[in-house]
């Protein structure tokens, strides 16, 4: 199988798993909008790619190591449970009201890398992907293409995801809001803690 339709399938698994990025998507789709959204989906893709280049430029020994998956996963467990928090205890402001400016896309777009920044585990994961190519012989263009195919693919998806969202809001009530916004926080805490146990055990 060529690469390149590996790239996409691998690019369509990741997009199905439901992780933390998944849940603030949807969240900010539906409280700020289609460009807030996908503010917050550059953030990850870019926090993805910088991943990507610190294994390439010989940085994965970081991914290896026991003090940086503890410290910066503890690190990312709390800012998880924290926006989880957040989501659930802030009032928002009703959908039709806010004018976003360029400080709240920069917000966003910081949000959606620091969700993927402090994970560890993305950056174990981008280190086994990129062991795997080498272990298979596949050249630097190959291996160029099967990255970019699966980011790609991610970011395409995204992209279906926010827009979904925000064609939902326009059917959103305000108790609907409030069980949406307290879903999205209960899944971004919960996915705090195991990032914390993980690290832990």
């Amino acid at each position: 199988m060529s690469l390149l339709i590996e790239g996409v399938l691998m690019g369509v698994f990741l997009s199905v798993m439901t992780g933390p990025v998944f849940f603030a998507l949807v969240e900010l789709g539906i409280e700020k909008g289609f460009w807030a959204g996908i503010s917050l989906a550059v953030g990850a893709w870019f926090s993805d790619m910088l991943y990507i280049l610190m294994v390439y430029f010989g940085l994965s020994y970081f991914a290896n190591n026991s003090a940086y998956q503890i410290y910066i996963g503890l690190l990312g467990g709390i800012v998880l449970i924290v926006f989880g928090l957040v989501s659930i205890i802030k009032k928002p402001k009703k959908l039709a009201e806010e004018q976003l400016s360029a400080k709240n896309y920069g917000g966003f777009f910081l949000k959606g890398a620091a969700i993927n920044v402090l994970n560890p585990f993305i950056f174990i994961f981008w280190g086994g992907i990129i062991s795997q190519l080498s272990e298979r012989g596949a050249g630097f263009s190959e291996g160029l293409g099967y990255l970019a195919m699966i980011l790609i693919t991610v970011g395409f998806t995204d992209v279906l995801k926010v827009y979904s969202a925000d064609k939902i809001r326009n059917y959103m009530t305000a108790k609907r809001f409030f069980y949406m916004r307290l879903v999205a926080g209960c899944g971004l805490i919960i996915f705090g803690l195991v990032l914390i146990y993980k690290v832990l055990i």
